[in-house]
């Protein structure tokens, strides 16, 4: 069993990467744009770990906040724009799974096919005329929100693009992690990017948090009494089948309010030494260390 237990923290992934590939580390973030050439590495290829996570990676639109308060029409607009296929199999190299909802597959109560939102451009331009802004016009600049590092970059330079079609101009304000949650929880920045993993496997741990009125966690401020109503009462459902019901309906509601944009299902990129042993990753990404031993030849 291990004695001791380093970690290390490096200011972005690749860094850990070049360290993990030195022999200095046993486990490590794989980077994104590396992902495919080191599962194809004849040494390094059976040491990575691209299984699905419980967790979802999403644009939170400011629901307070202008232009995306009372337009539901701007935000459905903006929800069809999106080239999710295009995130998950060219940038992020095919790691990720399209996303059916707010909860991720492998929660129990999960069901395919609650958003209706799929990459649409002809219907991303029709929403947005509805919305009173047809072709773009008169609609500002949006400032797109994103933390430095793992990829996001990347992610936003496509979603511009993609606004770029409808017409939409889109400004990337990249910050660091800190500086980026204060300008997304005060309203500095309306439009961002941000994820969410299980903290517990339950329904409830994705939709209560970040559609709550009143959670810490909701950080776009989606603010709708009925479901706030129906989360307390689902809270109380002792029934596991009717608790499930009264929480695909509330997923169904808050995703056609159409307050963020679900981007996709996260799936982990990792890497470990093949001497490590009884290492046993959950699907929240968790692991006990107790059981782990080293076996080098």
């Amino acid at each position: 069993m291990l004695e001791t237990v380093k970690y290390v923290i490096f200011a972005d992934e690749d860094t850990g990467f070049l360290e993990y590939k030195a022999g200095n580390l046993e486990y490590c973030q794989l980077p994104q744009g590396k992902i495919q050439v080191t599962k194809d590495d004849a040494e390094l290829g059976d040491e990575t770990i691209t299984d699905p996570m419980l967790g979802i990676y999403y644009f939170a639109m400011n629901y307070e906040a202008e232009p995306f308060k009372g337009n539901l029409a701007l935000r459905e607009a903006l929800n069809y724009a999106v080239d999710r296929q295009n995130i998950i199999d060219v940038i992020s190299e095919g790691v990720p799974s399209v996303a059916s909802g707010v909860v991720p597959k492998g929660i129990v109560g999960w069901i395919d096919g609650q958003t209706k939102y799929v990459y649409d451009p002809e219907m991303a331009a029709q929403k947005l005329e509805e919305a009173g802004y047809p072709g773009g016009e008169g609609l500002p600049v949006i400032q797109f929100g994103i933390n430095i590092g793992s990829g996001h970059e990347l992610v936003a330079e496509a979603v511009q693009a993609d606004f770029a079609e409808i017409g939409v101009n889109v400004e990337i304000v990249a910050m660091d992690w800190g500086t980026a949650l204060e300008a997304f929880q005060n309203g500095t920045i309306g439009f961002f990017r941000l994820g969410w993993q299980a903290d517990y496997p339950t329904m409830d741990n994705f939709i209560f948090p970040l559609f709550h009125s009143t959670s810490s966690d909701n950080y776009q401020g989606y603010n709708n009494p009925e479901v706030d109503k129906m989360l307390i009462e689902a809270r109380s459902i002792a029934d596991e089948d009717e608790r499930i019901a009264k929480y695909r309906e509330i997923e169904k509601i808050v995703l056609d309010d159409s307050a963020f944009i679900l981007v996709y299902q996260y799936g982990m990129r990792l890497m470990l030494k093949d001497y490590v042993k009884g290492f046993e990753l959950s699907a929240a990404e968790n692991y006990d260390l107790s059981t782990v031993y080293f076996e080098k030849e």
